[in-house]
């Protein structure tokens, strides 16, 4: 996992990767297995692809519900260190609409559902 401002890379050791841009909400597929841990701009990530056929455009939203989960997990995590009044606090640095503190965790889970639904639902009609 890799989180910059501007964009999330998620990997699981094999190629390709995830690449979330976060403000066009863009995401595609990075020809790359390793963590992006020289990247410091945008500009510097490698080129982001749409899936070229039904293996990858499965992969693509593979990666991408397991990403889901891990943040869940950590949204999680912070709430059980840290303490809700501080991430409440941490949203609202942010100067932007967001979702309530006590939802981020379970919505990012719940978006992981549905992730999982549509692979299964378009495995179904492919099928």
């Amino acid at each position: 996992m890799g989180l910059w401002g501007w964009g999330l890379w998620y990997g699981d050791g094999y190629a390709p990767s995830l690449f979330l841009r976060r403000d066009k909400l863009q995401v595609g597929l990075i020809e790359r297995a390793a963590p992006l841990c020289d990247v410091w701009s945008l500009s510097q990530i490698p080129a982001v692809r749409a899936p070229h056929n039904w293996a990858e455009w499965l992969r693509m939203t593979s990666l991408l519900g397991h990403c889901c989960t891990w943040i869940a997990a950590y949204e999680q995590w912070v709430i059980e260190q840290a303490g809700l009044t501080y991430r409440q606090a941490c949203i609202a640095d942010w100067q932007k609409p967001a979702l309530p503190a006590h939802e981020m965790a379970e919505r990012w889970q719940q978006l992981n559902d549905l992730i999982i639904a549509s692979q299964e639902n378009l495995s179904l009609a492919a099928g």
